[in-house]
Parts: structure tokens; C-alpha cells; sequence
């Protein structure tokens, strides 16, 4: 079953985001959300199915990130029934021309990135992102 589309807290409040430019054009606000927890993983994937139904879905992480949330949450997706293709970089991955050559092509038939990490994995994953037109989301694994 598809559960409903959740409204998490924002991050951006949309008012203060736009007041901050001096060049009068019209500028998208960013849609950027948070939500935190121990079943961020269930949550993410359950979010993720609603959103984008059958559409594919692109899970990047290293071994690192992948025994902190990806393993989890490459799990969770496929028990919802998201069709998700995961792309293992190794450990500490480079964000040099060939990796970004690698993960664009590999997420082009998809409609969302989903980075599992920090730094260079959630680079990776937003570059890649924004040049093939894809919507980006991000789990991040850094400490607090």
C-alpha cells in the first residue's frame, strides 16, 4: 500500500529565501524539508514511493555511508516497491571527472538522486543531479 505524502518541517522559510535578492528578477524558492529520526530510512522510502510511484530511482553511497544508512535504506525502498538502481562507489570516492562521468550516466533514466552521506558522496549525487534535470535528495550521514 502507498502511503500518503507526509509535510515535514521546512528549512527555508520562502519569505526570508526570496527578500535576500538585490536583483528584482523572479527566482525559484527551494523546496528543502527535514525530518529526523531513528526510522528516517522507512520514512525516506515510504516518502519516496508516494512521491514518485513506479518512476526509478537512483540510491548512491560508499561502503562507509552504506553500512551507516544505505544498506538500510536501499532495503526500505525495495520493500515499498520503489524501482531503485544503487550505485556502490568505493571507498572514499573522488569527485573527479571520471566518478562524475560514471554516476550522471547511471542516474540519466532516473527521476531522483538520492546521496547517502556527506561531502564528496552528496556532491557527487547533486552534481550529477542538477546537470541531468533530476530532483535530488539527501540522507545525511555525518555526525552531529
Amino acid at each position: 500500500m502507498i502511503q500518503p505524502v507526509r509535510t515535514h518541517p521546512r528549512i527555508v522559510e520562502m519569505d526570508i529565501y526570496r527578500s535576500g535578492c538585490t536583483c528584482g528578477g523572479e527566482h525559484p524558492a527551494p523546496q528543502v524539508t527535514l525530518y529526523s529520526g531513528v526510522d528516517a530510512c522507512r520514512v525516506m522510502a515510504e516518502d519516496c514511493r508516494a512521491i514518485y510511484k513506479d518512476k526509478p530511482v537512483f540510491l548512491l553511497f560508499d561502503p562507509q555511508t552504506g553500512a551507516v544508512a544505505g544498506e538500510e535504506l536501499l532495503t526500505q525502498l525495495q520493500r515499498c516497491g520503489v524501482r531503485v538502481l544503487p550505485c556502490r562507489l568505493p571507498e572514499e570516492p573522488l569527485a573527479d571527472d571520471v566518478t562524475v562521468d560514471r554516476v550522471r550516466a547511471a542516474c540519466r533514466s532516473c527521476c531522483l538522486v538520492i546521496s547517502v552521506g556527506s561531502g564528496t558522496i552528496n556532491d557527487l549525487g547533486k552534481y550529477s543531479a542538477f546537470h541531468e534535470n533530476i530532483d535530488f535528495w539527501s540522507m545525511p550521514t555525518a555526525p552531529q
